[in-house]
């Protein structure tokens, strides 16, 4: 199933509880060393060039100029170097969003007290999440233990 969808609010609060318990942690301070901060206006500039050259494929492939195999081929390289450039992105995140969290009296309340731009930066930070379907009509309450199983969670270092 390519598409499918999911109730947000528990998806939300489940990993709510994850990022606080994360930031809740003795070594959580160590998540606000600074990292080093790649160019990101070159980064975001070859982006912008690796979409149009996307399109340029399409279009070639689309007027018969270019044959399947290696408008096929052009396309998996622009793909793997956008993800490339999407990962140094997101590798050089500003941990200022941290900076209210971490060591707060009151993890929790200062998670919750934060808008939700900052919210998604904290956890874009801290992790990458891949939802997964959990069936058709499936609209039960879940617990953090079978919600755990219907996602994946790579937490970045």
């Amino acid at each position: 199933m390519k598409h499918f969808m999911r109730r947000g609010d528990p998806l939300d609060e489940f990993v709510g509880r994850l990022v606080v318990a994360r930031l809740s942690r003795g070594d959580a301070l160590d998540l606000l060393t600074p990292r080093v901060r790649p160019d990101v206006k070159a980064l975001r500039d070859e982006r912008r060039r690796l979409e149009t050259r996307r399109r340029e494929v399409g279009s070639d492939a689309e007027a018969g100029l270019l044959p399947r195999d290696e408008e096929l081929a052009a396309l998996k390289r622009i793909a793997k170097r956008i993800a490339e450039i999407d990962e140094l992105l997101r590798a050089g995140v500003n941990v200022s969003a941290f900076s209210d969290v971490v060591g707060a009296a009151d993890v929790q309340a200062a998670w919750e007290s934060r808008p939700l731009g900052v919210k998604r930066e904290i956890v874009d930070a801290l992790m990458t999440m891949t939802v997964h379907s959990v069936g058709q009509g499936n609209r039960r309450k879940m617990s953090d233990e079978q919600l755990a199983k219907t996602v994946t969670i790579e937490w970045r270092e």
